[in-house]
């Protein structure tokens, strides 16, 4: 859940030229399916599975004179994506509040791998042995709200 991290504290770090603070911004994990990695070793170890899952941005009551700005984030950050991170194109729901403000609801159907790696005191074991994560990617976005408060530009 990488991906889903490294999408919130971007959305963070652009709360104030969006004029937003913390409360008005939701970003949050939804439908997600584990498909099965093939197993091929690389540098960051065996292949076990690819996790695609749905990265959901609320925000409520943003000054609409920023929808530009937030299109322009956005993007940037998709585009910083691998070709295997990023399976959708971003997609938006942006609902006038008033003549000012509006509510944007935005959607991406991202993929991150899971990586396992042989070690001896392993969590997971397998006929061919034991194996751990060298980075466990069910952390990264273990505490999401925590992760925000805690960032710093």
């Amino acid at each position: 859940m990488k991906t889903l991290t490294a999408f919130a504290l971007m959305v963070r770090k652009h709360l104030p030229v969006l004029q937003l603070a913390e409360h008005q911004v939701h970003v949050f994990m939804e439908s997600g399916q584990v498909i099965k990695g093939g197993g091929k070793l690389s540098e960051y170890g065996y292949h076990l599975a690819d996790f695609r899952y749905c990265v959901v941005l609320q925000i409520d009551q943003m000054p609409a004179v920023n929808g530009g700005v937030l299109l322009a984030a956005l993007e940037t950050f998709l585009a910083g994506l691998d070709s295997e991170e990023s399976l959708s194109p971003l997609q938006l729901d942006i609902t006038a509040v008033s003549d000012r403000l509006i509510d944007v609801d935005a959607s991406v159907q991202v993929s991150d791998a899971i990586y396992i790696q042989p070690d001896d005191k392993g969590r997971i074991h397998s006929p061919n042995g034991r194996f751990d994560f060298k980075h466990d990617p069910f952390s990264y976005a273990e505490n999401l709200d925590s992760v925000l408060v805690d960032a710093k530009d």
